[in-house]
């Protein structure tokens, strides 16, 4: 061994840190904040809360889940203005459980209602009827839903158990749900209602992480960046508890800071990119140092690696 060889550095400490850590939101930086992104949140949570005035129509919020690897997909389906199955939360979107699982569906968009356009006859069924139409749907909203054609299908059960919007939004408030044909109240979550809607990009006002894991997180901040490529207007992130039992709140750009900063300091030896198809990180706030850990955890795009090695510090760069 060469002796003038500088020591290796120590251990690095062991860190709290792990893949299924549910973060405290509080304690990564405020919830209040100045801003464009800070003033779209408060306009969200506000349409999520929404239930008096307009018609059902005009209020209020739809929210989607989308699969860890399909948000390119999705993306594509919000420029084409697809048909695509959406819930109707309760207000303030506590007490109802989203489709799908946290672990493969970490995500989703809240898109407002009224920007939608909704049409007055929009399918829409019941909490605990499971329609699934998932597997059925997927058109251009130019396309009628009594479309003869073999390709697209509303079966006749599907008919018989729509319900109208409006009977819908009432149900959702009062947590009700479908079971073998019996209406029932829940006294704390209902399983998910669905909405046949046109989504557009103009109509999502929100992106939501199901958990406060560090790998959701950063999937729904991966995911804001990609939407908002074709947009001029911030969109918020928020956080809608996968359990159904607690109201939306804010994940604020502050908290996104810290979130990044806690990474830093906790180093990760392990991946935080829920799945290998994910969108790409483009914009983390903090610290230069803070961004990199993150990004190499999480999965670090070409573009976006030479984008921050311009934007460093002349000594900085050449360090690297």
């Amino acid at each position: 061994e060469d002796a003038d060889a500088p020591p290796p550095p120590p251990p690095l400490p062991p860190s709290d840190l792990k893949p299924t850590t549910e973060l405290d939101l509080a304690a990564l930086g405020t919830g209040a904040g100045g801003g464009e992104e800070a003033e779209a949140s408060r306009r969200a949570m506000a349409i999520l809360r929404e239930t008096e005035g307009a018609s059902a129509f005009e209020r209020g919020a739809l929210v989607k889940t989308i699969r860890n690897d399909f948000w390119h997909q999705f993306a594509r389906a919000l420029d084409r203005g697809d048909l695509s199955p959406c819930s109707l939360p309760p207000p303030g979107g506590a007490g109802m459980r989203l489709f799908g699982r946290a672990y493969s569906s970490s995500c989703g968009v809240v898109l407002a209602r009224k920007k939608l356009h909704l049409p007055q006859d929009v399918w829409c069924w019941p909490a605990g009827f499971f329609a699934k139409t998932e597997f059925s749907t997927g058109r251009k909203k130019s396309e009628s839903l009594d479309s003869s054609s073999s390709s697209f299908f509303v079966a006749d059960e599907l008919r018989r158990n729509a319900v109208p919007l409006e009977k819908l939004e009432r149900m959702a408030i009062r947590k009700e749900y479908v079971h073998f044909g019996e209406t029932r109240a829940s006294t704390e979550v209902a399983p998910y209602n669905e909405v046949l809607a046109p989504v557009t990009r103009e109509a999502v006002v929100a992106v939501f992480a199901r958990t406060t894991r560090p790998d959701h997180l950063l999937l729904a901040m991966a995911a804001r960046d990609l939407l908002a490529v074709a947009s001029d207007t911030a969109l918020p992130l928020l956080v809608l508890d996968a359990g159904g039992g607690a109201d939306a709140v804010e994940f604020t750009a502050d908290q996104q800071a810290g979130l990044l900063a806690k990474l830093a300091d906790a180093k990760p030896s392990f991946c935080l990119r829920p799945h290998a198809d994910v969108p790409p990180l483009r914009h983390a706030p903090g610290a230069l140092d803070a961004q990199l850990v993150a990004h190499g955890a999480y999965g670090l795009a070409d573009d976006v690696l030479h984008a921050l090695l311009r934007s460093a510090p002349a000594p900085a760069r050449a360090a690297r």
